[in-house]
């Protein structure tokens, strides 16, 4: 991917915005199930 990288970049940064937000969204999740998780099995 070396040389089409710089291309790539030119699409891949009009994602950058959902990525986040994805990812964000997704460690939340995690974050607030396991905590429920945890507070039940105590």
């Amino acid at each position: 991917m070396g040389e089409n990288w710089r291309e790539l970049g030119k699409y891949l940064h009009k994602f950058d915005v959902v990525i986040v937000v994805v990812l964000a969204i997704g460690i939340i999740w995690f974050v607030r199930s396991h905590w429920k998780n945890r507070l039940t099995a105590a």
